[in-house]
């Protein structure tokens, strides 16, 4: 898939801790990411990315939706509120490129409440949650 704008251009994050290599589709209710791990990630252990690499993915996958909307903007910081309902059905293994996809439940006074579901190779369900992101202003 297209890469929609540069990844850096999108979120605050910066390499190694870069869980999120493009945005490969935007509208105003859905995003979706896209990302290989790679075996310098610092959230790889055991050649699998770590649940908290997946987490992470989802969070940049949030930030990088908020920087497509914002773009003629600064990139903004956000931070996770609240993680519900996660469920890791299997990690991703080092080469693997997953896609993270976020569904906005909310928008308002400064937070986003998402869905999300990452998938692997062959569409394979690796994981879904519900997160919380509250903008720093």
């Amino acid at each position: 898939m297209t890469e929609l704008a540069p990844i850096l251009s999108l979120i605050p994050q910066r390499p190694p801790f870069l869980l999120v290599d493009r945005l490969v589709a935007y509208t105003p209710t859905e995003a979706t990411s896209e990302f290989e791990v790679r075996p310098e990630c610092p959230l790889c252990h055991d050649g699998m990315l770590s649940e908290s690499g997946m987490v992470e993915n989802i969070a940049q996958t949030c930030a990088a939706y908020i920087g497509y909307r914002n773009l003629d903007q600064e990139v903004k910081i956000g931070v996770i509120g609240a993680i519900k309902q996660l469920e890791i059905m299997t990690q991703p293994r080092i080469g693997q490129t997953i896609s993270t996809t976020i569904n906005i439940e909310a928008d308002m006074f400064g937070m986003l409440l998402v869905k999300s579901r990452t998938h692997g190779a062959g569409g394979e369900l690796l994981s879904t949650c519900e997160m919380k992101i509250s903008l720093i202003e």
